[in-house]
């Protein structure tokens, strides 16, 4: 994570409710891989299509006692799929859930149409094939 701190008291007994018996809490706006992607609030990251094939919207991450990395993030799940992009259906007021660090691709540029509940998100080419074949 990067420039971690530690949380917040309310922000800690939100995250024990997620994570349910985790002592201590680590929160930080970005995170990096150590392939150095690097994910930040607000991004939209790809899910890897082994941990759900969603859109996971960012709110921060958060690291627990044992040292785990977790996006804290609302899902958005896949609708449709074509050879360069995806739909989302925008999920609206759900509370966020802990996402597996190492299941996000990469952030990803999106276009919400809030007219339908759409989310369209571009898959950038090193992760198309990835992508398409999970349809």
């Amino acid at each position: 994570m990067i420039s971690a701190k530690d949380a917040k008291a309310e922000v800690a007994n939100a995250l024990s409710q997620l994570r349910g018996n985790a002592l201590r809490a680590k929160t930080s706006m970005g995170f990096s891989t150590a392939q150095g992607a690097q994910f930040w609030r607000g991004d939209f990251s790809l899910i890897r299509p082994e941990h759900g094939n969603g859109l996971a919207e960012i709110w921060f991450f958060a690291e627990f006692d044992e040292g785990e990395s977790w996006a804290v993030a609302v899902v958005h799940p896949r609708v449709s799929a074509a050879a360069n992009f995806g739909t989302y259906k925008l999920v609206e007021d759900t509370a966020p859930t802990l996402v597996p660090t190492d299941s996000l691709c990469c952030p990803t540029i999106h276009r919400c149409d809030p007219s339908d509940g759409d989310i369209t998100a571009i898959w950038p080419i090193l992760y198309r094939h990835l992508l398409g074949s999970a349809r």
